[in-house]
């Protein structure tokens, strides 16, 4: 593998396997994140981008990890990675499941993140869907996702609902006619 696995989610059934791993890269020194005109929760007055007490970089660069996502089959595992995607810096993948959900291919794989920048900072996340369907292999863009206010710590899905917990919060989201 070279690099450290995290999460794993697998469906037998289709054979599917999905996988999030990470590298130890040097950390930037560059902000973090999209600026407030690309944000799409750039007018919540709650978020806080700016710490209170201006800090001073390490004299040492940090090490911190690099996620990837790897989607492959079960069972060419020798090959695993040929679907892959790159999550932004200091976006950590918190949980995975292959899911069924009207409007999305069968089957989806539904990606929570959460990105902490320091303590000071408000801790943020996305729902991202992938999908290999017609896909040749490369890099696998998200068929869907969400920028939200809070991390998603459990994605899942119950009936044709897909579940999800931003924070302490449990959401149940029905997708019809592709909304």
């Amino acid at each position: 593998l070279q690099r450290t696995p995290h999460v794993l989610a697998t469906k037998p059934e289709a054979g599917l396997i999905g996988l999030a791993v990470s590298e130890l890269v040097l950390e930037a020194n560059e902000p973090v994140g999209p600026s407030v005109e690309e944000d799409p929760l750039g007018e919540d007055w709650s978020i806080v981008r700016e710490p209170p007490v201006p800090f001073e970089p390490p004299p040492m660069p940090r090490l911190q990890p690099k996620f990837e996502l790897w989607v492959d089959t079960a069972g060419e595992m020798s090959k695993l990675g040929r679907y892959r995607f790159t999550f932004d810096s200091d976006e950590h993948v918190l949980c995975m499941e292959w899911v069924t959900l009207p409007g999305f291919p069968d089957p989806s794989l539904a990606v929570g993140t959460g990105v902490n920048v320091g303590e000071d900072l408000t801790c943020r996340g996305r729902i991202l869907i992938f999908s290999t369907k017609d896909r040749d292999p490369g890099i696998l863009p998200a068929i869907y996702q969400r920028s939200l206010k809070w991390p998603v710590t459990v994605i899942g899905q119950w009936g044709s609902y897909l579940v999800h917990a931003e924070g302490f919060k449990l959401f149940f989201e029905r997708w019809e006619n592709n909304n």
